[in-house]
Order: structure tokens, then C-alpha cells, then sequence
């Protein structure tokens, strides 16, 4: 058995023929289990995987449920993800899917790991509509080591180093509903309690339109004050720099106030303003202008909670005709270890 819940009797929890643990990474293996929500087996699982550190890794752990959604392109769709693993280096996933426009799909990713500072992913998918795409992502990581603060109880999670360098090669993968392939890109990070810094070179070329050159550098500042009667302000300044080997470039600059306040026990509330200055060129590309407009942005988001039940609204509006960029509702169930969300964005269907 396997949960996160410390009740005597648990909200949710894993049962499987059997379990490897990884104290050092943070990792846990099931095989041949169920998923179960209080005594009722939901959902079988050949093999299930729970990582710790998913989310320092901007990765999420594949849940046991199917993703149904819709989109425009789309149209409605159900995706199921599940889980394989041979051994700590070398795991994945594989996927079947159905598009109501485009028919079956599938695929399949195979994550792998060098050393504590090398790992990696490769992925290709298809469908009927789309044909296939796929890529292979390296990660290395050098530099002084940051974080965890703690590990939970028996795991002693690693730590991540200061600086990251991503190489990327990838063939029609879809980003803001479009087909781009990089041929390759190099990104450079770095990151701090105050700033965030990423260089970026790489060939780019989107389908049906150009392929080009790329170089960018993004910096941003931002720095959380003590806290006032009015609330937590933390104010951030920050640069986007773009430049193309067709001798065009795009250049935002940016400074921005939010404000964070807990009005009651039950009532959250939060405020944002974004303000662009020196702003020159344009992007040819059009997965980097998705719903991009170069106009000062009010931010506002609303949650009330009560008991173990919230609802909350999340927008954002451009300040140059106050017309909405983003309207979210959203509905979320506390259940102690583990959170049901719903959310609808009414402006992107």
C-alpha cells in the first residue's frame, strides 16, 4: 500500500503486487496496482509512478485518470496516459487518444538519466490528422546547489544545482497551435531568491511560415516586501529581447506591481499591474504572438474558501480599451492530502 494521506482510514491510496522505493530520489514504483478513492478501486494501473520533486522540475506526475477536454482545433478529445519503468534511469510513458477531428492517436516518451546532473527526454507522437512530431530534450545542470529546504520523513530528496542548460531538438512539436521545429536550441538558466535570467540560440522554423535564426535573453527582477495592513506588494522589473537572422528584432520591457492580501480566513484577494515601455519590432513568428497585445495589463483574482469547498475568479483585463484577456472561474474540493479542481476559461472556450 502506498498514500500520502495519514488518516487510519485513507482518503485515497495505491495497492500494488509490488512497490520500489527510491529514498535518494524521491521516487516510488508501483506495478500491476489499483488506484483506489476511499474502498473503491477506481482505476487499474500497470505501473505507477510518484516523484517528489516533480514540481521543483516543472513536470507533474502522470495521473491515473484519462484527460478529457476541447479545443477549437480539436474539437473534443480524451487522452489516456500511463506509466512504464525498467529501472531509476530509464522510464516514460505511453499514450493513446481521439480526437473528434482528427481521429486515433498515440505515442510514447522514454525519460532517461545519466548522472545526477545529466537527464533527459525523448518523445513521438501522431494522429490521423496531424501526423507525428516528436523531440529529443537534454538537461544539464552545474553550479552551486539550492533547495530542498527538507525532506519528508524517510526520502532524502537531491538538491538542484543553480544554473541549467537545456539542448533541444525537436520536429513539429505544437506550441500556441502551431507546428514549430527547433534544429536545433540552447538555453542557458539561471536562477536566485531575486532574479530569473535565460539565454536562448537556436534555429526555429514554423510550419507554413518562415524558418529563421533566433537569438533572445530574458531577465527578470522581482523582490517580495515586508508585509503592510494593505497586503504583501512585490514588484518586478524585467526585459524580453528577441533577435532574428532576417535582421528584425523584438524588444518588451516591463515593470509590474502585485499585491497579495488574506481579507478574511475564507476570502483571499490579489491584484496585479503590468506596465510595457521601449517596445520596438515584432516577432515573425506566430506561436510567439499568441493573444499578444502590447498594452498595459490589470490583473485580479478572488477566492473564497469555506470549509473544505472554494470557488474563485481569476482576470485579467488590457487597460488601453479595458476589454478581457482572461476570465477563469474556478471550483476546488480540499479533501485533506489530495485537491479536485475544475476550472473553466470562458475567453479560450
Amino acid at each position: 500500500n502506498f498514500t500520502t494521506c495519514d488518516l487510519l482510514q485513507p482518503h485515497y491510496r495505491v495497492t500494488a503486487a509490488e512497490i520500489i522505493l527510491y529514498p535518494k530520489h524521491g521516487w516510488l514504483v508501483a506495478y500491476w496496482g489499483f488506484f483506489w478513492l476511499s474502498n473503491v478501486p477506481v482505476v487499474p494501473m500497470p505501473t505507477y509512478i510518484y516523484d517528489l520533486t516533480a514540481e521543483d522540475k516543472d513536470q507533474r506526475n502522470i495521473p491515473p485518470f484519462p484527460e478529457i477536454s476541447s479545443n477549437d482545433l480539436d474539437g473534443w478529445y480524451i487522452t489516456e496516459r500511463l506509466a512504464w519503468h525498467l529501472r531509476r534511469e530509464l522510464s516514460g510513458s505511453y499514450t493513446l487518444s481521439y480526437y473528434q477531428k482528427k481521429g486515433f492517436g498515440g505515442g510514447a516518451e522514454a525519460n532517461y538519466i545519466w548522472d545526477d546532473n545529466n537527464r533527459g527526454n525523448v518523445r513521438l507522437y501522431g494522429n490521423g490528422g496531424d501526423g507525428y512530431w516528436g523531440g529529443l530534450t537534454h538537461h544539464y545542470f552545474f553550479g552551486g546547489e539550492i533547495g530542498p529546504a527538507s525532506s519528508p520523513k524517510f526520502f532524502n530528496l537531491p538538491k538542484s544545482r543553480r544554473y541549467e542548460l537545456i539542448f533541444n531538438f525537436s520536429q513539429r512539436e505544437r506550441l500556441n497551435y502551431q507546428r514549430v521545429s527547433y534544429h536545433p536550441q540552447l538555453t542557458f538558466k539561471s536562477k536566485a531568491a531575486n532574479y530569473n535570467l535565460e539565454l536562448m540560440a537556436g534555429r526555429v522554423a514554423e510550419e507554413n511560415n518562415v524558418s529563421l535564426n533566433e537569438g533572445s535573453v530574458k531577465l527578470k527582477l522581482y523582490r517580495d516586501l515586508p508585509e503592510t495592513p494593505v497586503g504583501v506588494f512585490s514588484p518586478n522589473l524585467g526585459t524580453d529581447q528577441s533577435y532574428y537572422s532576417n535582421g528584425t528584432s523584438w524588444l518588451k520591457n516591463y515593470a509590474g506591481l502585485d499585491l497579495k492580501k488574506a481579507l478574511t480566513d475564507n476570502l483571499k484577494f490579489g491584484l496585479g499591474y503590468q506596465h510595457f515601455f521601449a517596445l520596438t519590432g515584432t516577432s515573425p513568428f506566430l506561436f510567439e504572438l499568441y493573444r499578444y497585445r502590447p498594452a498595459d495589463r490589470l490583473k485580479g483574482e478572488l477566492y473564497f474558501v469555506y470549509g473544505q469547498t472554494g470557488v474563485g475568479v481569476d482576470a485579467s483585463y488590457f487597460l488601453d480599451n479595458w476589454s478581457p484577456e482572461d476570465i477563469d472561474y474556478s471550483l476546488f474540493f480540499r479533501l485533506h492530502c489530495y485537491n479536485l479542481l475544475v476550472k473553466y476559461r470562458s475567453m479560450r472556450g
